[in-house]
């Protein structure tokens, strides 16, 4: 709602008073509904987190989790092949950054409620060149999607591994599945499936229980414009139900291999 391109922009403070409003009549209705208010479109926004901290002030005591998006754009490889192989780091940025708005927001007011976050977009963006008025509704061609998806598997697994990690306040995530960046497409014969959609898949399918903390010990390297980054991507869940552990590991380290 705050991006001036969208239908029904408005300000924060207009929209959180129109979003609690909503809210209430709806728990007429249903009292046991979990609503979830309009975060910032992201950190390239003017209004990131201000947006967020004037929001969640008029929504509160009437919503129950924070809406975001995470679309990150990988700059074109072989180029940018440091940065590319972190740039997911700013996932768990934003998650930081947005938490600990909501959280001072629940200091002000003294209230026990943890509002959580939704993801209803997180995926990578990885283009040849920027999209502009006249060629972003033109269809993408075939090559185009399969050069970019090759570049962007691990960004998909890291991405995951940053909502494991951050399960206590991350609830709710969904890839895009109706455009160019989608996990699964279609062509003349039917359906295929992307490079992205197999590390999606894993964490859906082996990442059970409790999300466990874990470090994976090796040395950390530095990036310009980043803090230092840890070569081993590592998160992990804990399935006590079934008596098992599963880790996610991937290794940032483009030279060789990390044991």
């Amino acid at each position: 709602m705050d991006g001036p391109w969208q239908i029904g922009h408005m300000f924060a403070t207009e929209y959180g008073l129109k979003a609690s409003d909503a809210a209430r009549q709806m728990r007429y209705v249903d009292p046991s509904l979990k609503l979830i208010a309009c975060g910032s479109s992201g950190p390239g926004m003017p209004t990131y987190l201000e947006w967020d901290r004037e929001v969640s002030n008029s929504a509160m005591t009437t919503s129950t989790g924070f809406r975001y998006t995470a679309i990150l754009t990988t700059p074109r490889p072989p180029e940018a092949i440091a940065l590319n192989s972190c740039n997911d780091l700013t996932m768990d940025r934003q998650i930081a950054e947005t938490v600990a708005v909501c959280d001072l927001v629940r200091g002000h007011k003294r209230s026990p409620k943890k509002l959580w976050l939704s993801f209803d977009e997180w995926n990578v963006w990885y283009a040849n060149a920027a999209a502009t008025p006249s060629t972003a509704r033109k269809p993408k061609p075939l090559t185009y999607l399969k050069r970019s998806t090759t570049w962007k598997t691990p960004f998909s697994s890291w991405l995951a591994q940053h909502m494991i990690r951050n399960s206590d306040r991350v609830k709710l995530a969904c890839p895009p599945t109706d455009n160019v960046i989608a996990p699964i497409m279609t062509n003349a014969d039917g359906l295929f499936r992307q490079t992205i959609y197999y590390p999606y898949n894993w964490a859906l399918q082996f990442a059970r229980g409790a999300a466990a903390e874990c470090s994976s010990g090796i040395f950390d390297y530095d990036v310009k414009g980043l803090d230092q980054v840890p070569h081993l991507d590592v998160a992990a869940s804990h399935n006590a139900a079934e008596g098992s552990v599963t880790a996610f590991i991937l290794n940032r380290d483009l030279q060789k291999p990390t044991t």
